[in-house]
């Protein structure tokens, strides 16, 4: 085939095609003993984030609103000691004995 091709999302060029010319395309996919003379432009796909972000803002505003307000705290975690951690024997796992 001679000429330019304009794809909207993904071009699929198979082993026996032969073009020449531009191509412009979101996704291509090319097999092997194709053959393609010319130039490849791959445009950025735009996606879709507004409709996502009032969520999020409603999730921060329930987030914000589940905080404590009193002077409750945790306490800090404590590492186990080295030696009270063992690894079985051929294995990656650390058992810490109860």
């Amino acid at each position: 085939m001679k000429g330019n091709i304009h794809c909207s999302d993904l071009l699929d060029i198979r082993s026996e095609s032969w073009i020449e010319g531009e191509i412009v395309t979101k996704r291509i996919r090319i097999d092997d003993r194709a053959v393609l003379k010319g130039s490849v432009e791959i445009q950025a796909s735009v996606k879709s984030v507004p409709a996502q972000q009032p969520l999020a803002k409603a999730a921060a505003a329930v987030t914000e609103a589940a905080k404590p307000t009193g002077q409750a705290t945790v306490p800090p975690v404590v590492p186990a000691a080295p030696e009270s951690v063992k690894r079985a024997p051929g294995s990656s796992v650390l058992f810490k004995p109860v």
